[in-house]
């Protein structure tokens, strides 16, 4: 089955393309592959097995948060912690 066969209403002029059939099984495809990445990627940053290991960067972001969470004033924890966060991904938040 491809994206063409749930597009039912192929007309030029249709203004709805799927019928509610055809959108429900894309929305739970959607679900299913986005809920699917999130337990392979737990799977792998959550091991232990040193085959699985994810990359350096990643392990120390995770880390950060881990301990953010035992933190009275996490925020403040965060903020000295941001250029290990940032190097991962820019924050666009300014405080």
């Amino acid at each position: 089955m491809s994206l063409g066969d749930l597009n039912v209403y192929a007309g030029i002029y249709e203004k709805r393309r799927y019928d509610s059939t055809s959108l429900t099984m894309l929305v739970h495809h959607n679900v299913y592959t986005y809920l699917k990445a999130v337990e392979l990627a737990n799977e792998r940053a959550f091991s232990g097995d040193p085959d699985r290991l994810i990359p350096r960067l990643y392990d120390q972001c995770i880390n950060v948060i881990f301990e953010a969470f035992d933190k009275p004033n996490w925020y403040s924890f965060l903020e000295k912690e941001s250029p290990v966060l940032n190097t991962h991904s820019q924050s666009q938040y300014t405080s």
